[in-house]
This record gives C-alpha cells, structure tokens and sequence, in this order.
C-alpha cells in the first residue's frame, strides 16, 4: 500500500469512527451509558480476538475463507461436551483453544503443501467445518452451556468484563509477536515476496504453516468466548464472519496480497464496520442491505489498495 495513502489511515480511520459515534448519540443517546457501552465491547472483544489471529494469515499473504466452520464446529464439540460430561472449565477451555490449532494445522498444511490457491481450498475445508458441525447432536444447537461456562463472559477483575481482558491479552501478544518476535519478521518477509524471502533462507512453507496454527489458536479461544457469550453451540454461528474479517481488513489498510499492514488498523476497521451496522439498525436498513453495503466497502477498500 502506498506510504501515502497509510499516513493517511492513520487519521481518516480515528476520524470515521468518531463520526459514527457522534450519529449514534444523536440517534440512541442511551447507548452511551456505561453498561451499554461495556455490553457494546463485549461483543466486540469476540471479533478482536478473531481479528488478532486472522491478520497473521492476511499478513503473510494468504486467506481463509473456512474461520466460520471452525467456530461453528469447535462450539458444537466442546458444548456436547461440557453439556454431556460436566468436565471441568479449564481442560475444556484448553482443549478447545488447541482444537482451533488443529483446524489452523489443517488448512496451513493443505495450503502450503498443495498447488491450489488458498482461497479454494479453505473455501472447501469451511465446507467440511460446517458440515462436521451439523453431525454434532444431530444438527440440533446444544444448550445448556451457560451452567458451566458462563462465567467467562459476565465475571470481572478489578471492575474490567473478562472478555475485555482476554481481547487486550491476544491484541498486546498478537503486536508483541509481529514486533518483537523473529517469526513475526518473517512473516510480513513471507508476505511481501515469498521467493526474495525463500532466497534470504526463510523456511516460506514453515512460517505460513506456523501463521495457520497461531490463527487457529486466536480462533479456537474466540470460540470460547463466543459460546459462553450465547450460552449455547449453533451449527450455523458465524456464517459470513469471513466477509466481515475481510472488508475489516481492507478497511484498515491492510494489503490482502500480504507484507503490510498493522493490527491496530484492522481493530480500527471492525470498531467501523460495526458501528456502521448498529447505524443502520437503527435506521431500520434491511439486513440483506447492510450486507450489501458492507461487500461494497470490502470492494472499494480492494480497489484503493491496488492502486
């Protein structure tokens, strides 16, 4: 992306996100109590997180297109499981966190490994996820979670929502790791131009296979965190969380052909996208629409990125 047009990102993005926060209190002042506003980050803490794994992937120059599936399935699984077993919170909160690597192995693996892009293949691997899901329980959504999980979402430490603290911890290790790690140097080398990397003695294979995992690690604890939310395992969750990571992202500035970008902005550009659907809710904008509206920002932000 140009050096320009990121310079540019750092004030337009800041600049967005107020102005839809000054059109929301004029259109619903109440949002803005405390609780409403803690309520309204709550549910982004869950993309954030979800966010923090996707940008290593984006970062070094690939997609997945299956993170919906993965959600889906890990909350089916482990909520038969906590519903069925009553294991304790932790084994099932560790085990599902390292089912989310498994998944993130798997489509790494396909992708580094097999000569289709990786669009193609974690669109078909989002396939299996969701298929796999809709075996769980015989496709019926698993209830009764919230006995056992949640906590999670409604406890606090020193006043702060735990889903809060736990989408700080992944933002500050996800930066930690991109800046200060070798491996995060590596990836944005892996992104920007895989042969000139492979020449300099990266392993390319290895450190895109190794991004997959970390996502999936990201994912698999947002999908923790998502089913205590709910309190409940839907075969269906997520579906289209792709698009919104995706618009997200070019929203932010990040180059979906991989080795620039920064977090922050990605985080910059779900808080947008959000607010800009509660803005239409309120407006009473169709949901077919809003979709509409959000897959035409994901085209413009591809367009200026090309450029």
């Amino acid at each position: 992306m140009d050096s320009r047009l990121s310079q540019k990102l750092k004030y337009v993005l800041p600049l967005i996100i107020v102005i839809e926060l000054v059109l929301l209190y004029f259109q619903t002042p109440n949002l803005f109590d405390v609780a409403r506003m803690l309520n309204l980050m709550k549910q982004l803490s869950v993309l954030v997180v979800i966010a923090v794994g996707m940008f290593f992937i984006y970062v070094s120059g690939n997609i997945d297109m299956s993170i919906g599936g993965q959600i889906a399935l890990i909350g089916m699984v482990m909520g038969d499981m906590i519903v069925t077993s009553g294991n304790g919170f932790f084994g099932m909160l560790v085990l599902g966190i390292l089912l989310g690597a498994a998944f993130g192995a798997v489509n790494g693996y396909f992708v580094t490994w097999m000569p289709i892009h990786p669009f193609v293949v974690t669109f078909a691997m989002s396939f299996i996820y969701r298929g796999l899901a809709k075996t769980v329980n015989g496709g019926a959504p698993v209830y009764g979670v919230s006995e056992h999980f949640e906590w999670m979402f409604s406890s606090t430490l020193l006043g702060i929502p735990s889903p809060l603290l736990i989408a700080g911890l992944c933002l500050v290790m996800g930066v930690g790791i991109l800046r200060k790690t070798v491996f995060g140097r590596y990836i944005y080398a892996v992104g920007d131009d895989w042969p000139v990397a492979e020449m300099a003695g990266i392993d390319t294979r290895k450190t895109q296979l190794r991004a997959y995992m970390l996502s999936g690690l990201f994912v698999g604890t947002a999908s923790m965190m998502a089913l205590a939310r709910v309190g409940s395992a839907q075969p269906n969750a997520e579906a289209g969380i792709e698009l919104t990571m995706l618009a997200a992202a070019a929203l932010g500035g990040i180059s979906l052909s991989g080795g620039r970008g920064q977090l922050l902005r990605f985080v910059a550009g779900i808080l947008i996208l959000e607010l800009m659907g509660l803005l239409m809710i309120n407006l009473n904008v169709p949901e077919h629409f809003r979709s509409t509206i959000k897959g035409v920002v994901l085209l413009i932000a591809i367009a200026v990125d090309k450029k």
